[in-house]
């Protein structure tokens, strides 16, 4: 009986360090922009066309698309000024700002490589 209570201890044990310690984090990248924009709707389709290829090529990187007019507290707590804005953030929590062109292909570069 207490052989079986020790094995369950450990097995408990184990499973808690894996959930805390044994999932890799994801990447994200963050779109900000505003409706009102014209830079930001024009830019809409190349980052329609990114998110589908996104989904398909990066199954390790998390995208979210922030209106900065109906989430104003995620805009600021990243202190963006401009949009439209894309940042990335590494799963060490380190952020790299997109100063690219604003295409699908020059972004999945970005995904990619930063």
């Amino acid at each position: 009986m207490e052989v079986i209570l020790v094995i369950l201890v450990i097995l408990v044990i184990l499973t808690a360090l894996y959930l805390f310690y044994g999932k890799e984090k994801k990447e994200t990248i963050i779109w900000f922009h505003r409706p009102s924009c014209p830079h930001c709707v024009k830019m809409q389709g190349e980052w329609n066309k990114f998110i589908k290829q996104a989904n398909i090529d990066l199954q390790d990187v998390e995208i979210k698309d922030v209106n900065i007019e109906k989430d104003p507290v995620t805009a600021e707590k990243f202190h963006i000024n401009s949009v439209p804005h894309i940042i990335k953030i590494k799963s060490c929590g380190k952020q790299i700002v997109y100063d690219g062109d604003r295409t699908a292909k020059t972004l999945m570069e970005f995904a990619k490589n930063a």
